[in-house]
């Protein structure tokens, strides 16, 4: 994981750049195709010297026809400087964007999947704030820690960070599930959490879940501390 975020770190930034310039650069093009077209050759020669006036001129006497000659106007210079700022802006605001390792592998986490066990259990919807409250102290031993150390190459330093992969909770109507980011002993877990709101454990279907995955399933949120 950490190889992983070495190369996000270092690729995402450059990339968001060149992406974003080269957005800018294509609309500049549509807009340039939009202007009207310009002459062939400019009423008076671009060089000031007078043997360059003078053959501009007899270019004229020999093909007189260009004067009226038009072809499409140039870019605006501006244009591309904006679409080159442009890119620079995505540069530092991805590379401020992104982040912790730690942090990052934690959302990587919740879209790859990891293992898990989901509880699920009956309850009217009016009561599963109770009942989520009153199962706090026994989940949250269940949320994990996520540690990262990679190596900084500007500093040459090693770095450690830190973060946590929480409980998941969803409500689905009268439906109350609760997901931890580890998987634990199901007998156990639910005989704590039926002690805590005085039920029997048979009301508590808990399973395992190899490849828990709530950033693609609708309605996960983490637990509130």
């Amino acid at each position: 994981m950490d190889a992983l975020y070495q190369v996000v770190r270092f690729l995402a930034p450059p990339l968001a750049a060149v992406v974003v310039t080269a957005l800018g650069l294509a609309w500049a093009r549509h807009r340039t195709a939009r202007l009207p077209p310009v002459p062939l050759l400019p009423e008076h020669s671009q060089s000031p010297h007078p043997a360059a006036q003078r053959r501009y001129r007899r270019l004229l006497r020999r093909k007189p026809h260009l004067r009226t000659q038009l072809r499409p106007a140039d870019m605006p210079r501006r244009w591309g400087i904006t679409a080159g700022v442009l890119g620079l802006l995505a540069l530092v605001a991805t590379s401020l964007a992104l982040p912790d390792g730690a942090h990052f592998q934690v959302k990587v986490e919740r879209m790859v999947g990891y293992p898990a066990t989901v509880v699920e259990l009956r309850v009217p919807a009016s009561a599963q704030a109770k009942v989520l409250q009153a199962w706090q102290p026994v989940l949250q031993p269940a949320a994990r820690q996520v540690v990262m150390r990679y190596r900084l190459p500007r500093t040459n330093t090693d770095t450690v960070t830190t973060a946590v992969q929480p409980i998941q909770v969803r409500q689905r109507g009268d439906l109350l599930q609760v997901a931890t980011a580890v998987p634990v002993d199901h007998d156990s877990l639910r005989q704590a959490l039926a002690d805590c709101v005085g039920i029997a454990p048979s009301a508590l279907q808990v399973h395992d879940d190899g490849r828990f995955a709530p950033a693609w399933q609708m309605g996960w949120a983490a637990l509130a501390d």
